[in-house]
């Protein structure tokens, strides 16, 4: 299963694969090969989800560090909600 997950170039992923006890003994190769089939099978016909992790804060700061804040903005591809412009700058 590892090498079906980094033969796709998965990172960070969950992949289940349920195996029902039918009566047979595959041995460890017949188990391994039956568990990679089931991983292939899921990663070509799964839905791949990307999910991302969000934190909201508040920022209030001067308006002479407004480039810092930007750059930083820039640098760390920071999505911002609203931007209110007072006396201070609150993000």
């Amino acid at each position: 299963m590892l090498g079906q997950i980094r033969s796709h170039q998965l990172e960070n992923v969950l992949l289940a694969v349920v195996r029902y006890f039918g009566g047979t003994l595959l041995g460890a190769s017949g188990l391994g090969t039956a568990y990679k089939s089931a991983a292939l099978d899921a990663i070509q016909h799964g839905e791949i989800i990307t999910l991302s992790r969000n934190v909201y804060f508040k920022l209030t700061y001067s308006y002479p560090m407004e480039k810092y804040l930007v750059s930083w903005i820039t640098k760390w591809m920071v999505w911002l909600w609203k931007k209110h412009m007072l006396n201070k700058l609150v993000l």
